[in-house]
């Protein structure tokens, strides 16, 4: 984490160093700051699509089910060249989440 904190003060434009605390985060269980940073990574680059998958896990995990299915969704649109295979695989993290939030979904 140090070493993501200063790789941020020398270049705070870095996406990938953003995306990276995110993942710690995640690891650590701290749902709400891994959202936070990947949305930081996000905001610098719209269409990282790890990104998103993994906020999408974390809003999940906050009860934020129409923001996991929209981050899902846009991973979907930025990777139509994806195997059917991962394309399927995020369909159906989407239909775990549409039946695991009920009507909350969107």
């Amino acid at each position: 984490m140090e070493e993501l904190n200063q790789a941020i003060q020398l270049d705070p434009g870095c996406a990938d160093c953003y995306y990276n605390r995110g993942v710690i985060y995640e690891r650590r269980e701290d749902f709400e700051s891994a959202r936070r940073e990947f949305a930081r990574a996000l905001a610098l680059e719209p269409l990282h699509v790890d990104a998103l998958y993994h906020r999408a896990a974390a809003h999940r995990k906050l009860g934020d089910y129409a923001g996991a299915i929209a981050d899902l969704e846009a991973c979907l649109s930025a990777t139509e060249d994806l195997p059917d295979v991962d394309r399927a695989h995020l369909e159906g993290l989407i239909q775990e989440i549409e039946a695991e939030a009920g009507p909350r979904a969107r």
